[in-house]
């Protein structure tokens, strides 16, 4: 089998990194308003919550809304003081937080954070109830392998089909884990040469 070269592979963050969350800003962001500008967007790992995240709050930045956040890393269970001052500051003087990974934070935490920010808040998190809903995240076989088309094309991951859902179950339909996977399938030669041939450019999702 070939090897691919970091450059050439497909997977390679660069290249992830141009797949966009399918959906219509404009109706997104109309469901938002009518929450009161607070609401999560819930779903497992990997599902591209972040990805939507940063989509729509790309979209209120460029309609003159402020934002800052921040992510919270695994087994961060809440910001560090310095960022919760300065997201308490920002959410007073009316600009949007984000907090992705806000299902690390514990209950009685969570409750001081939300009385604190009292502006537009946008959350990621695993499960529902720490906000109303916008958006709930789910996986499936099709979505997989449509990321995947748009990285290799529509004939390559047609041929490659079984491969990559077997990869997608592998990871517990994680999609940045399989993205991973997937790159280190080309990277060692596992697949053939027209999976792990030089990325095309992705279309939004």
């Amino acid at each position: 089998m070939t090897r691919c070269r970091p450059a050439d592979n497909p997977f390679r963050s660069k290249a992830v990194a141009t797949l966009r969350y399918r959906c219509q800003p404009e109706v997104m962001l109309e469901r938002f308003a009518q929450l009161g500008q607070r609401a999560a967007l819930v779903g497992p790992h990997g599902c591209g919550k972040s990805t939507l995240r940063q989509d729509l709050c790309a979209e209120l930045a460029a309609r003159g809304l402020a934002i800052d956040g921040v992510e919270l890393q695994t087994n961060q269970e809440h910001p560090l003081r310095s960022t919760w001052r300065r997201l308490r500051a920002h959410s007073r003087a009316g600009g949007l937080v984000w907090i992705d990974g806000a299902e690390q934070i514990a209950p009685w935490r969570w409750r001081l954070l939300k009385r604190g920010l009292r502006g537009p808040l946008l959350i990621t998190t695993h499960r529902p109830g720490r906000l109303p809903a916008l958006h709930q995240h789910t996986r499936d076989d099709t979505l997989a392998l449509s990321l995947c088309a748009q990285l290799i094309g529509e004939h390559s991951a047609r041929e490659h089909r079984e491969h990559i859902l077997t990869r997608y179950r592998d990871v517990d339909g994680n999609c940045r884990e399989l993205f991973r996977a997937l790159y280190d399938d080309c990277a060692s030669g596992a697949v053939g040469e027209a999976f792990s041939g030089t990325a095309r450019q992705a279309s939004p999702l």
